[in-house]
């Protein structure tokens, strides 16, 4: 029998995330029959396959690997649809702790909406990862989801969702707001449109260029918020060791997107360096574009 989902999951060198990602998933409402996990190694030289045989009698799981050419976290969530059985592929990063009926919502949503749907992250902060660890516990995923919005650590679109409302596509730009940290595509799109583009390697230009693609495309980009999940704090994510060489390289993944789509609206975005939450704020007072698509 097909699977409705197949859960994509790119991993490099945590073993100890993958393995509460998968504690997550184990636990989730959704039966096990419907889903399948496909873990794909982008490299690492630590011992992520022991952590996916911990899971081979709790999950229908697979688990494959390439080497390590630098940061290819498209190739590495390509292998995965590549493999993929289920009508829906989730992409899901490493260390992030889904709600126990997060699956569930995700199918209900995607049968009644086409398209890409995005999930909910919590807990996604520069502040200092204490702030944020002490509000989750491992064995409470739902209890700690209400203690971060308690505190405020929402979904760090949920400007943007206050602004301009959770229907995505009345959007000037929504696109900006892509990401492939937690999001349903149905594999016949992924098929279609080629999947991620691979000359992206560094962090973040891939899931933006995807998620114009589908756009572009005509494909839906809609919002399931009921779909939540922690994004479980880690040290890479705060401790760029190196800002300015960070900075130049979004403004490189940028102009290649533009290189790739020449539109008034992505030149913008690519060369006056405006954050998300900005840039769909100019598109409609600068440019008028309350109502351009």
């Amino acid at each position: 029998m097909e699977k409705q989902l197949s859960i994509i999951i790119p991993t490099y060198q945590d073993p100890q995330l993958l393995s509460w990602t998968l504690a997550c998933l184990e636990k989730n409402t959704l039966s096990k029959a419907a889903y399948e996990v496909l873990v794909c190694d982008d490299g690492s030289t630590k011992d992520n396959l022991s952590i996916v045989k911990q899971y081979e009698d709790r999950l229908t799981i697979r688990y494959f690997y390439q080497p390590n050419r630098g940061f290819c976290p498209g190739q590495a969530r390509n292998m995965g649809i590549d493999h993929a059985k289920g009508q829906y592929c989730l992409f899901l990063d490493t260390g992030i702790l889904l709600s126990k009926d997060a699956l569930a919502h995700f199918l209900t949503h995607a049968k009644m909406h086409q398209g890409a749907v995005l999930g909910y992250i919590e807990g996604f902060s520069n502040e200092p990862l204490e702030n944020i660890r002490d509000l989750i516990s491992l064995e409470d995923i739902d209890g700690s989801i209400l203690r971060l919005e308690k505190a405020g650590y929402v979904d760090r679109r949920e400007v943007g969702y206050q602004q301009y409302g959770e229907d995505l596509m009345k959007w000037p730009a929504c696109w900006v707001y892509f990401s492939g940290g937690m999001t349903l595509i149905p594999r016949s799109i992924l098929t279609q449109i080629g999947g991620f583009d691979e000359r992206f390697t560094q962090w973040g230009g891939e899931d933006v260029e995807l998620g114009l693609r589908l756009y572009l495309a005509g494909y839906p980009i809609s919002l399931c918020k009921k779909a939540k999940g922690i994004h479980y704090p880690h040290a890479k994510r705060n401790q760029i060791e190196d800002w300015e060489a960070f900075v130049a390289n979004l403004k490189t993944q940028r102009q290649m997107i533009y290189q790739k789509f020449p539109l008034p609206e992505v030149y913008v975005w690519a060369n006056q360096h405006l954050n998300s939450d900005t840039f769909n704020a100019y598109l409609v007072e600068k440019l008028g574009l309350e109502d351009w698509r």
